[in-house]
């Protein structure tokens, strides 16, 4: 699991990117994705990324320090099948959670 304390907006989070795709993802090759939260606000991002058996998948996550607040997420998929990735935004006790799943 990857999280950090950072200023985040909890209605204007959204992710993207190559990591989070279905397809294009190999087993090995290292991959990254995206965070983006521009509203003003202290809160608390995770980031968890479980394999096809539910074993965590390391991540490094890193502020880009940019108009748009975004935050990169590299990891490297260390087996085949489905992915899920879960981003958890915590912001004054209120939670955020999406899920994305890929690799397969």
């Amino acid at each position: 699991m990857c999280n950090a304390v950072f200023p985040i907006g909890l209605l204007q989070v959204r992710a993207y990117g190559p990591g989070l795709e279905k397809e294009g993802n190999a087993v090995s090759k290292p991959t990254h994705f995206t965070v983006e939260t521009y509203s003003a606000g202290s809160g608390k991002v995770e980031v968890r990324i479980m394999d096809p058996q539910n074993r965590p998948v390391e991540c490094e996550i890193k502020f880009n320090n940019d108009k748009a607040r975004t935050y990169t997420v590299e990891y490297i998929p260390k087996t085949m099948g489905k992915h899920t990735v879960s981003i958890l935004v915590v912001l004054h006790s209120v939670q955020f959670q999406k899920q994305w799943e890929n690799i397969q």
